[in-house]
């Protein structure tokens, strides 16, 4: 009990030292550990009864603090402040509007795609269902099937379901940057709509991380670095909770058929803290009983759903099929945070260059997004804090929707930057000649 309060407040310590380093900016690093400090905090406050782990609590501190390494190397002496901008030229205005137009029409069709998409794979689901008022609702062994392939999905439906996390992306990462469209939705509400067709919870978790990240970027960007105060920190993050406790809630109620009863709110509200802390007390459990480091699995976990549409390794439901006892009650889970994964595929040492390396990565997103406004690493940057505030529990690595997102949404901005270039180039030849004659 001593050990898990004093690493509870070693995570939080060391969270208020980032921010504090970052001038108060809530980097990928601070995002990371923050997230940590929240699990191992709520765990020490309201359940202490779940296994704890000390080694595996110093594991997670060691690639929080590798990870913050890598970020500030890649931030030494660079300032995040916004770089001054001259007065827009009106070639640049005008390719900067094109730029946005374009971003605009891309999100526009995968977001009508992505739509369909999901709405066929409603319909679709909707034989499988044992709801008998239409609505999907599926059983545990429906969703087995789903994993396991056991259900055709043809592949324009997968492909406009991966589309859906691309458009998310690029219209939070337009967003960022330029005005608010309606279009900017249409991805989102595709990404919902699947979710609710499997009964999913992670999914629109995952949307609703992005969807913040991308105000909170919003918000840190413009003539100059902003500080954000304490009351709308506080905000944000009852506005967060609420929306994932609805989401929580409100899925495991469909999972169960879609009936609510106000007696079963508090068992509902009992199986959430398995799924908010279980990450972490799983993680101790595995390192203290399961973990051999003689055995690693070069990706078999991290890239989960990857491996298995290459045929590498099928893929279980949930990642693990292996449970992990977590309390004295009984409470059973296999979700086993991000660490588990990584330690499992690429051993402890591998584990920690990984950090290194994607702390770099978030550094250099952090600065380009931050001081120069680059639409690009802010797609980047929004993935990555999903990724760290969801690592708690699983690394988003896992689904093959993010790896697409963080692929292809910034190969698309890419493109269209280049086509932004050549516009620039056309108006400034045509203003040229105009002065010459």
């Amino acid at each position: 009990m001593i050990e898990l309060y004093a690493y509870a407040t070693t995570f939080a310590s060391f969270t208020v030292f980032a921010l504090v380093y970052n001038n108060r900016l809530l980097t990928p690093s601070v995002a990371l550990s923050g997230a940590w400090t929240f699990v191992y905090g709520v765990q020490a406050i309201f359940a202490p009864d779940l296994y704890f782990s000390g080694l595996s609590s110093a594991f997670a501190l060691l690639f929080i603090f590798f990870f913050f390494v890598g970020e500030a190397l890649a931030l030494h002496r660079r300032s995040l402040r916004p770089a001054l901008e001259s007065a827009a030229s009106l070639s640049s205005a005008v390719a900067l509007r094109n730029w946005e137009s374009r971003l605009n029409s891309i999100t526009r069709a995968l977001g009508w795609y992505s739509l369909g998409a999901s709405l066929a794979y409603y319909f679709l689901l909707q034989g499988y269902s044992s709801s008998e008022a239409g609505s999907v609702i599926l059983s545990a062994d429906v969703r087995e099937q789903i994993f396991a392939g056991g259900i055709a999905v043809s592949l324009p439906i997968k492909v406009g379901l991966l589309c859906a996390y691309v458009g998310h992306v690029i219209a939070m990462a337009t967003w960022v940057k330029h005005k608010f469209r309606l279009i900017h939705l249409l991805p989102t509400i595709a990404v919902l709509v699947f979710g609710f067709s499997q009964s999913g919870r992670a999914g629109t978790i995952i949307v609703i991380l992005q969807l913040l990240a991308a105000a909170y970027i919003k918000a840190m960007t413009g003539a100059r670095l902003r500080r954000v105060s304490l009351w709308k920190a506080s905000a944000g993050l009852v506005v967060f909770f609420a929306l994932c406790g609805t989401v929580f809630i409100g899925g495991q109620m469909v999972r169960e058929g879609g009936a609510f009863e106000i007696e079963e709110t508090g068992r509902i509200f009992f199986t959430l803290r398995s799924y908010l802390m279980g990450g972490v007390a799983a993680l101790g459990y595995y390192i203290d009983f399961y973990w051999d480091p003689n055995n690693l699995t070069w990706g078999r976990y991290t890239f989960s759903s990857l491996y298995n549409s290459l045929g590498i390794y099928e893929q279980a439901p949930g990642v693990y099929d292996q449970y992990a006892l977590i309390s004295t009650r009984g409470e059973l889970t296999n979700v086993y945070s991000a660490l588990r994964q990584f330690i499992e595929d690429f051993g402890v040492i591998f584990t920690m260059l990984i950090a290194l390396g994607g702390g770099y990565v978030g550094g250099v997103a952090a600065y380009a997004a931050y001081a120069r406004g680059s639409t690009l690493a802010g797609a980047w940057l929004i993935a990555l804090y999903s990724w760290a505030l969801f690592s708690p529990l699983v690394s988003l690595t896992q689904f093959n929707s993010f790896l697409v997102s963080i692929v292809l949404a910034p190969l698309l901005i890419f493109l269209s930057t280049r086509v932004r270039h050549h516009v620039v180039q056309r108006y400034s030849r045509r203003n040229n000649r105009q002065r010459s004659s």
